[in-house]
């Protein structure tokens, strides 16, 4: 439910990294204690599945990481017999730190018409960053694609294409 938005490089939440914290002294990441996490997922009618994730880290004194909290809520709908619209949101955030926060909003169509004869998807998601807030390079963090895929017994054919944008900072 979580960990199939974006395209196939441009994966905007890999749970694996909740309980890892990077260690600037060592420069590697290291295991970061859960405190607590929760996930609830299903579907809710024959068109709408949603799912929800919390989980708290502890901070650690040692490295000056504070206690993050992670939340993701992803809602997909059904449209027509195998096409769906899914919409994500997910957030990182230091409730001690109002102002430390990392935040992703986005939305994704997966269409697949004539008996998987032609699939693909359409994406776009905007991160919100309050490191570059009010910055003209603020819109620069976002991430669209889309990918088209053709398939018969006899060819399969394939389409990607992503953006992703970048901050460039000058000193």
């Amino acid at each position: 439910m979580f960990a199939t938005y974006g395209g196939p490089f441009t994966r905007p939440f890999f749970s694996r990294r909740i309980g890892l914290a990077f260690d600037s002294s060592t420069g590697q990441y290291i295991q970061n204690r859960i405190i607590y996490g929760a996930r609830l997922s299903g579907n809710v009618t024959n068109k709408w599945r949603v799912g929800l994730l919390n989980m708290q880290g502890a901070a650690d004194d040692e490295i000056a990481l504070p206690s993050y909290n992670y939340t993701v809520a992803a809602a997909q709908r059904r449209v027509g017999s195998n096409s769906n619209i899914r919409g994500l949101f997910i957030n990182k955030q230091d409730f001690q730190n109002s102002d430390d926060y990392d935040r992703v909003i986005g939305g994704d169509y997966n269409y697949n018409f004539k008996s998987n004869k032609y699939t693909g998807s359409v994406y776009y998601h905007q991160q919100l960053n309050n490191q570059f807030k009010g910055h003209e390079l603020d819109s620069g963090l976002f991430s669209h694609g889309f990918d088209f895929n053709y398939n018969t017994p006899e060819l399969r054919a394939s389409y990607y294409h992503t953006i992703v944008g970048i901050i460039i900072t000058h000193k």
